[in-house]
């Protein structure tokens, strides 16, 4: 036997040696997945590879795919579907169907969607093998969202840029080192008249004027001079230029060589300069007319040097008011020929603003004389001062002599106890006297030049009806008038009323220059006057009132009375109950509203107290509701809790019902809405500028319409009486003015905020007053006193008789009633201890309820007496108990009243009877 290894020997070693190979290629393999794995994640470009078709399945990503999608971990992006990294479904589609339909590398430019739903561009780029069938794709995408954005930004700028160029007003052209054009902007084609086709096939040496040859400057010496130049480098000069059809036009020529294209290239731009050149002649010559001008004035004129105050210049009128020439002056400062006017130099010197008026400056001249003259200073630059003085030494002469004359006339004019006024033909006051002063509460310096009519008279009566009276008088239509009256307004806005006797004041050659107008104040004896007219019309007022109290009350005294009745005999949650309840809320408000006139007719000045607008907004809108068409909307927005002002209620209803007047007829042609709203509101002191509220808490109140808007021409005007815009029929003029004077009056203000076609707004503020604890408001009916007695009750009306005995019955008490006061005193006469109780009514016939009772008295001293009436100026409370009576009721009569009156009047002793 040899050594020779058997079969199975053989077969072990190649399979161990397989093995062995097997082992070193997995290693291998495995070593170059990690070398392949670590430079996959290390690449700053993303790197996938997905499934084709619906599945869409991430198999491999780097981490740099994972940021670029916003994943917080390669293994997030992997659990992606592809279709979710697209931002346009449709590209998604055509892209995989180009991959589909061809091999190799592939790449496209895509909106891809991060996992917060931003987008960015990237740049796809898919390798994939189009042997046999796909299984998977093989992709690197990288973040091109700033190369896109340069590119745009490029693309943009080169738009713009494109765009300046054409729309560049001065001639732009491109021409290389020889001359050849190859580009140009609009501007250039307007100038020269060639179309840019033309420019394009022309070389800048055609619209020269000259051609090449006859130049002064050949072409070939221009030409080596370009080569020379360097880029960055810029020349400027002037020439000429010729148009397509032949004229010549000056130009201001900028050239300059640039880097274009990789090469060096001229860059010429063309300004026309024609009109520069028209206004270099047109100064020149203005030059020329102005140096004559200056020569030949007949006021002194001065050029000075601003730091040094030294003359540069004078004219022929200088040399005059100074009294040295030319020469001479140059040689001084402003300091040397005007040593007194120290103040007016250093303001002649140093102004720099503008023309200012430096005023009187006296001039010494070399002898001695001094002249005086008014100094006008005009700066003409940084170092220069041009000075114009007008000499008025002889006009100040003779103006002292006539301020002398003029001083001791005022003299004798402040001696006068009479407002002294001097009008010149257009109303400008010339001349006052101390009392005109003290009566117009201005100074004299303060009066001197004003408008009489437009400062001190009420407007729009001052110009209706005293303005007529002195134009007749300026255009000679009467010599004078011996008594005219009308009121003025001082410059502390009191109104005072002025008796006028005026004349006319002629010139030397008798023609009219002016009025002159002595004035008696008569305003306290107006005031007394119009005193004793309101006492009277109160009066008259109040006895109307008094008769229309009287006669309402009796109208309301048997609805209250027989609604309490009722309501005693009618179940509390009874619909008729409550049916009674508000007519009896009726009466009670119609009591308040005869109250408040008996207050008015009885008061001679309003009277201010706590006051709840709420209230007075209730009664405003009734009215306001039956006088309005129904098809004009009022809107309500109240504050219920809106606090209590200190006013007159019947001025709080005038503000409002004018208020709402005037938007009515704002919408009554067209229709529209009214919008009424009340709430309180706090005024800052920043709030109170251009106003006359002072700062606080404030209830404010505003009525705004949707009519046409007021004219922005006249809405200062709109408070000022008599002024209106509307017809004859619908206005006086006065409400607006009414409701401001009353704001005014409250210590509040109006506001108005409108335009034309826009809503209109009046605001009103009324001060609030302190807040005080209010006391709870109760519904419940007061339950009356019940008693028992016998009682003569005596009233001329059968009615009221009726009423009142019902009332007693239902309290307890036995009734003998009376409609005669005669037949009451018989019976009384006749049995006067049958009676423990007497009720009389004030007004009756033959006999009044207080002689009745001054009769029953007499028969029967202490008999209790209760006097009742709806309206008397003969008696109230306090006079019927000096005469004796014990109680004092004020129609209309309530239950509860009347039973705590007769109790009140029988005594506390008496046993209280039993209500049904």
């Amino acid at each position: 036997m040899t050594g020779k290894p058997t079969f199975e020997e053989l077969e072990h070693r190649v399979l161990e040696k397989s093995e062995y190979e097997r082992k070193r290629v997995e290693e291998a393999l495995r070593q170059s997945e990690h070398r392949f794995r670590d430079l996959l994640s290390r690449l700053p470009i993303g790197v996938y590879r997905n499934t084709p078709g619906r599945s869409g399945r991430f198999i491999v990503a780097n981490e740099a795919i994972a940021r670029m999608f916003g994943f917080d971990s390669t293994e997030a992006f992997l659990r992606t579907h592809v279709s979710d990294l697209y931002m346009d479904p449709a590209e998604r589609a055509a892209f995989s169907s180009r991959l589909l339909s061809r091999g190799g590398v592939d790449a496209v430019t895509l909106r891809l969607r991060k996992k917060d739903g931003s987008s960015f561009w990237g740049s796809v780029t898919v390798v994939r093998n189009a042997d046999g069938e796909i299984e998977y794709f093989d992709g690197i995408i990288e973040d091109i969202s700033v190369r896109r954005q340069a590119e745009e930004a490029l693309r943009e700028s080169e738009e713009k840029y494109r765009s300046l160029f054409n729309q560049f007003v001065a001639g732009i052209y491109l021409h290389d080192l020889e001359g050849r054009i190859f580009d140009v902007n609009q501007a250039a084609c307007m100038q020269s008249g060639y179309s840019r086709e033309e420019l394009l096939e022309m070389e800048v040496f055609d619209l020269h004027p000259d051609s090449a040859e006859t130049s002064h400057r050949p072409k070939t010496e221009i030409l080596r001079q370009w080569n020379q130049w360097q880029p960055g480098q810029r020349f400027r000069l002037e020439a000429e230029h010729r148009r397509k059809d032949g004229t010549i036009f000056p130009i201001e020529l900028s050239t300059a060589v640039i880097q274009y294209g990789g090469q060096n290239v001229i860059l010429a731009i063309i300004q026309d300069i024609t009109e520069r050149r028209q206004a270099e002649e047109a100064l020149r010559r203005s030059e020329n007319k102005y140096r004559t001008l200056f020569e030949k004035s007949a006021d002194a004129i001065f050029i000075v040097d601003k730091p040094t105050g030294r003359y540069l210049e004078a004219n022929k009128a200088g040399e005059k008011l100074t009294g040295r020439s030319v020469s001479e002056l140059r040689k001084l400062t402003t300091r040397e020929v005007t040593p007194g006017g120290a103040a007016q130099r250093l303001r002649y010197v140093d102004s720099m603003s503008g023309t200012t008026e430096m005023g009187e400056v006296t001039y010494f001249q070399p002898d001695g004389t001094e002249r005086i003259a008014r100094l006008t200073s005009v700066p003409l630059d940084d170092n220069t001062v041009y000075g114009i003085a007008q000499d008025i030494t002889d006009n100040k002469r003779a103006e002292d002599a006539v301020r002398l004359e003029r001083d001791r006339a005022q003299m004798y004019l402040d001696t006068v106890e009479a407002i002294i006024i001097a009008l010149d033909r257009e109303g400008r006051i010339t001349l006052t006297n101390k009392k005109g002063c003290r009566i117009l509460g201005c100074d004299e310096r303060d009066i001197i030049g004003k408008n009489w009519f437009a400062k001190f008279l009420p407007q729009p009566d001052g110009m209706k009806k005293v303005y007529p009276v002195f134009l007749n008088l300026i255009q000679g239509k009467m010599e004078g008038q011996e008594y005219f009256e009308n009121p003025i307004i001082t410059n502390n806005g009191e109104l005072r009323h002025i008796a006028w006797h005026n004349a006319l004041l002629r010139d030397k050659r008798g023609r009219i220059i002016g009025t002159l107008s002595a004035g008696e104040d008569i305003t306290e004896k107006k005031q007394l006057e119009e005193q004793m007219q309101k006492a009277q019309k109160m009066e008259s007022i109040g006895n109307l009132a008094g008769g229309v109290a009287h006669d309402f009350n009796n109208l309301l005294f048997p609805i209250i009375g027989l609604s309490e009745l009722l309501l005693k005999d009618l179940p509390q949650n009874s619909l008729e109950h409550e049916k009674v309840r508000e007519i009896l809320k009726a009466g009670q408000r119609g009591t308040d509203l005869v109250k408040q006139i008996l207050a008015f007719s009885r008061q001679s000045e309003n009277k201010k107290i706590p006051v709840r607008i709420q209230e007075v907004l209730k009664d405003v809108f009734k009215l306001s509701r039956s006088t309005i068409p129904s098809n004009i909307e009022i809107q309500q927005e109240i504050q219920d809790k809106c606090g209590q002002v200190e006013a007159d209620p019947s001025q709080l209803h005038q503000i409002a019902m004018n208020l709402i007047t005037n938007a009515y007829h704002a919408v009554e042609e067209a229709g529209g809405k009214i919008v009424v709203k009340l709430r309180e509101t706090d005024i800052l002191k920043d709030d109170t500028a251009g106003s006359a509220l002072a700062p606080g808490r404030y209830a404010m109140l505003t009525v705004s319409d949707t009519g046409a808007g007021i004219d922005p021409a006249i809405i200062d005007k709109i408070f000022e009486p008599y002024f209106t815009t509307k017809k004859k029929d619908k206005g006086t003029g006065l409400g607006l003015a009414v409701v401001y004077g009353i704001a005014r009056y409250l210590g509040g203000d109006i506001k108005v905020s409108s335009a034309p076609g826009k809503q209109t707004t009046f605001s009103v503020y009324i001060p609030l007053m302190a807040r005080s604890p209010q006391a709870a408001v109760s519904e419940t009916v007061e339950i009356p006193e019940t008693g028992t007695g016998r009682i003569l009750l005596v009233d001329d009306e059968q009615e009221i008789v009726d009423l009142e005995n019902m009332m007693l019955e239902r309290l307890g008490y036995q009734v003998t009633s009376f409609t005669r006061s005669g037949e009451a005193l018989e019976a009384f006469r006749e049995s006067a201890d049958a009676f423990d109780l007497v009720i009389t009514d004030m007004t009756m016939p033959n006999m009044t309820g207080d002689v009745l009772a001054k009769e029953l008295l007499s028969i029967r001293p202490g008999i209790p007496i209760i006097l009742c009436t709806g309206f008397s100026e003969q008696i109230d409370g306090e006079k019927a108990k000096s005469i004796g009576i014990k109680g004092f009721l004020m129609k209309p009569i309530t239950l509860a009243a009347l039973g705590k009156t007769v109790r009140n009047a029988l005594g506390e002793h008496q046993e209280p009877g039993n209500m049904e």
